[in-house]
């Protein structure tokens, strides 16, 4: 058997009814935002939409208290990734009242004094909070992805409203707009 071979096997087991666990028999045994994004996507490039496409709803729907905008940024980043690869310009509209609920938290959420998301717990495992780079960053990103997507979707007007946070943000934080 072929390391892909059992890559995706391994994948198809950590499945709970149309959910991406992050292990099986343990405490982690349940979804986790970012593990189960990444690992849905995996099995989308491996040829296996119909399973993401399954996956993509309890991802959307999942929410842990303290990574509002990190887990934002990964549904974001997920459903302009699953959009891209199958063009299913339908379901990604019917899923978005889903997805509109995180752009807004992300375009309405930053801080007015130093432009960033507020802090959030460092990790799931550890509360401290804090100013998180990776949660800005792909939020961010989602967010620049998302105006895309909403221009290929035909909403030039909430793909120009993203685009212009996006802009700002970069302005802020780089010195320079890209």
């Amino acid at each position: 058997m072929t390391p892909g071979a059992r890559l995706i096997i391994g994948n198809f087991s950590l499945i709970n009814g149309d959910r991406m666990h992050y292990s099986a028999g343990n405490q982690y045994d349940k979804l986790y935002e970012h593990e189960g994004s990444d690992t849905a996507q995996a099995m989308m490039i491996f040829g296996y939409e119909a399973d993401m496409r399954r996956l993509l709803v309890p991802l959307l729907d999942f929410t842990r208290k303290g990574l509002e905008q990190h887990q934002a940024g990964h549904k974001l980043d997920t459903v302009g990734k699953y959009f891209w690869q199958t063009r299913d310009a339908e379901f990604v509209k019917l899923l978005r009242p889903r997805w509109q609920k995180e752009v807004n938290l992300l375009a309405d959420h930053r801080s007015s004094t130093n432009g960033l998301y507020p802090r959030e717990q460092y990790c799931g495992d550890i509360a401290t909070p804090v100013f998180s780079m990776n949660s800005n960053s792909k939020a961010w990103r989602a967010m620049r992805d998302v105006a895309a997507m909403l221009d290929a979707l035909g909403d030039h007007q909430e793909a120009d409203r993203l685009r212009k946070i996006t802009t700002d943000f970069r302005k802020r934080h780089s010195g320079r707009a890209r």
